[in-house]
Parts: C-alpha cells; sequence; structure tokens
C-alpha cells in the first residue's frame, strides 16, 4: 500500500463501520463486531511484515 492509505473504523455494540480516512463521503462497509474481531485476529496471526 501506498504510505498514507488509511482506513477508519467505528466500533458499535450492533456493527463495526469501515471507510477510507481520505474519503468520508464515499462507501463504507457495516460488518458485526464478531467478524471484525475475526479479522483482527486474522490479521495478527498473519502479519509477518512491521510496516
Amino acid at each position: 500500500m501506498p504510505q498514507g492509505s488509511c482506513v477508519e473504523v467505528s466500533l458499535g455494540t450492533d456493527d463495526a463501520g469501515i471507510r477510507d480516512s481520505k474519503n468520508a463521503c464515499g462507501p463504507a462497509l457495516s460488518i458485526n463486531p464478531a467478524a471484525w474481531a475475526a479479522l483482527v485476529a486474522h490479521s495478527v496471526r498473519t502479519t509477518s511484515d512491521p510496516r
């Protein structure tokens, strides 16, 4: 990813909202908290590049 490529996450009790931080008016994803937790857990387990 180019530098400056970021996402914003808003964690609620019913969902996690995910969007491009540089396009706040653009599309966003909404997933349930369990799916967000699974994504984070998978990312932590499979990330070997410390960038």
